[in-house]
């Protein structure tokens, strides 16, 4: 196998590693201008040894209308100013995974936003910024 190949392929192996390691994902990947979405945070473990116990959502500026779905044996706060935020605080074990969900009213303008999430554990903490595509 030629230099430029072993490169190649190497570099996809990479990028599939990334994603197999990344603690927080966003389900689906995006949506259609307008529409009304369930988005699902996914939690794939906590941050090495220790436990999550927070998640928080902020979400791009223009989501203004998004409904928190409650989580049995989380507490849940919701702020709607100046941004859309929701803080889900609870315990979810480092071996683990589990999901958080809104349901969001899509924008309208076509694009890829960022929703900044802040994975809170014992002693620790972790940011991830999924992406997430409005497409027609």
């Amino acid at each position: 196998m030629g230099l430029l190949n072993r490169g190649i392929l190497a570099a996809a192996f990479g990028l599939a590693a990334t994603g197999a390691f990344a603690h927080v994902v966003v389900e689906p990947k995006g949506a259609a201008p307008g529409s009304y979405t369930k988005v699902t945070f996914r939690v794939g473990h906590g941050c090495e040894t220790a436990a999550t116990t927070a998640l928080v959502v902020t979400f791009p500026d223009d989501v203004k209308i998004a409904h928190a779905q409650p989580k049995a044996g989380w507490t849940l706060e919701v702020k709607k100013e100046p941004v859309v935020q929701m803080i889900w605080r609870g315990r979810l074990e480092a071996d683990y995974f589990d999901d958080f969900s809104a349901l969001i009213r899509v924008p309208d303008k076509v694009g890829q936003r960022r929703f900044a999430i802040k994975q809170e554990c014992e002693g620790k903490i972790a940011n991830w910024d999924p992406a997430f595509e409005i497409t027609r």
